[in-house]
């Protein structure tokens, strides 16, 4: 349905001092300035409506570049695609640059193992990092009001949120500035109507089949009969959660790098020494920063998640491991803790001899020698020679180990399991479950960086040898 914004009562806020309102609030948390390049994410709602008419009254005085996106969940057919045409003339009408994202939140909630609209938000916010990377957008503007502030307070009040999580929504958090926090949704409403706009209702949000529509429709209109103040009060709170939350966070930093041991791309391994007797109160932050350090958009560690952690890092035996939330793990390995994300490096990557290639967290390259100029065998577990003529069709693949994986390591006549020979070795556990191995037709050449097979190994006959390198991907 789509709503027509003529006034049928007195405003709220008069025209003038709710633009002022929105000006004053912009200007004193900085959140534009001369040149910037702002992509509005509009709905069609009533709040991204209006926040993309107030921020187009006002290109000219902010000196602004204004272009808009809009997100299709594909959850309500015919309804979303109205909702999109709508964005999409009211742009055109204005002469806006308009973009159109389609996303599979259903499989990506699948996948995942999260709530629709959690895949939903983690969606978006990978699509806002790519337009800020292939676009070079410098804002990301959402229509956040007050009462968005109330209702994400609640839910991570009864989801079991820490400190970061009951900061709230930020005004202004890296790219991302949220402009009408100043404001809630009956002023909004009120404002288009005196302003005559239009705007596109969403009936899934009448429907109570999700937590949030719950406190939106049944809880909040009772927290607001017992005090009309509510949302006011909620965002108050949250800016001095927020306040905490920053002192906190610069005392975890330095614990943080005093544990830090190593950091990789997708891996952080922390000492638990150097924490321990902060970690009750601190160790929240301390695991949140890695997370953030490995990914950016990683959603913050619930206060119920924490409580694992705790008990891991404090009476934890050696190899147990937990998850987190968006394909996190945290694995006690000793006196240390590794946070790693699954990644899909279980997948084979072809090669030929002679190319590099990234695979997790390290580089394989591959070079063909002349053997008889230079036969000295090279140092180290991290470079390897085969006798060249033994790659057949100079074909390679590389893969990570798994259970039940054979070959013969150089020096042995018969075969051994790959899961021996690492624990032979003494592998420890961060580093087992991320060995690789390289291969020729079915064939193991080598567990990088572990053993060479015997079977590729040089002889008297070899007159060409590939050179095997890997180089650890080290974020340090």
């Amino acid at each position: 349905m789509v709503r027509n914004g003529s006034a049928t009562r007195a405003s709220l806020m008069n025209r003038s001092s709710f633009r002022n309102s929105f000006r004053k609030f912009v200007k004193k948390n900085q959140l534009l300035k001369k040149g910037d390049k702002v992509l509005a994410a509009v709905s069609g709602g009533v709040d991204s409506t209006l926040m993309f008419h107030l921020f187009y009254d006002n290109i000219r005085e902010y000196g602004i570049e204004l272009s808009v996106i809009h997100f299709n969940h594909q959850l309500r057919g015919k309804e979303a695609e109205r909702d999109a045409n709508f964005v999409e003339k009211l742009t055109a009408e204005l002469n806006i640059p308009f973009y159109i994202e389609k996303l599979n939140v259903k499989d990506e909630a699948k996948k995942l193992g999260t709530s629709i609209q959690d895949s939903g938000h983690i969606l978006r916010r990978k699509k806002y990092a790519d337009y800020v990377e292939k676009y070079k957008f410098t804002k990301i503007a959402t229509a956040h009001h007050r009462d968005d502030q109330l209702e994400t307070l609640l839910m991570r009040l009864i989801g079991g949120a820490g400190p970061v999580g009951m900061s709230g929504i930020s005004i202004k958090e890296s790219y991302y500035i949220r402009p009408l926090l100043f404001c809630d949704r009956s002023e909004i409403e009120e404002y288009a109507k005196s302003q005559k706009i239009e705007w596109v209702e969403d009936s899934s949000n009448k429907k109570d089949n999700y937590v949030r529509n719950r406190l939106r429709n049944e809880v909040i209109p009772v927290l607001k009969l017992l005090n009309p103040s509510a949302a006011d009060v909620a965002s108050r709170s949250a800016r001095m959660f927020g306040q905490l939350s920053e002192e906190l966070q610069k005392f975890s930093m330095e614990i943080f790098e005093k544990s830090l041991i190593s950091k990789k791309k997708s891996e952080i391994i922390l000492a638990i020494p150097p924490m321990s007797n902060y970690f009750s109160m601190i160790g929240y932050y301390v695991i949140n920063n890695a997370l953030k350090s490995i990914d950016k958009e990683s959603p913050t560690v619930l206060s119920r998640q924490f409580d694992d952690l705790f008990d891991l890092v404090q009476t934890g035996d050696t190899g147990m491991e937990i998850s987190l939330s968006n394909g996190f793990k945290v694995l006690k390995d000793r006196n240390n803790i590794v946070i790693y994300k699954d990644s899909d490096v279980s997948e084979a990557i072809p090669l030929r001899v002679g190319d590099s290639v990234e695979f997790g967290d390290m580089i394989l390259e591959t070079s063909v020698t002349d053997w008889k100029k230079n036969s000295k065998l090279p140092e180290g577990n991290d470079h390897e020679v085969v006798d060249h003529k033994l790659i057949d069709g100079n074909l390679l693949k590389i893969r990570s180990w798994k259970d039940g994986d054979k070959f013969q390591p150089i020096g042995f006549n018969g075969t051994k399991n790959i899961s021996d020979l690492l624990t032979e070795k003494k592998i420890r556990l961060n580093k087992k479950r991320r060995i690789s191995v390289l291969e020729c037709g079915n064939e193991i050449i080598w567990v990088c960086g572990v053993r060479l097979s015997d079977k590729f190994k040089v002889s008297e006959t070899t007159k060409e040898v590939v050179h095997l390198k890997i180089k650890s991907i080290n974020l340090n």
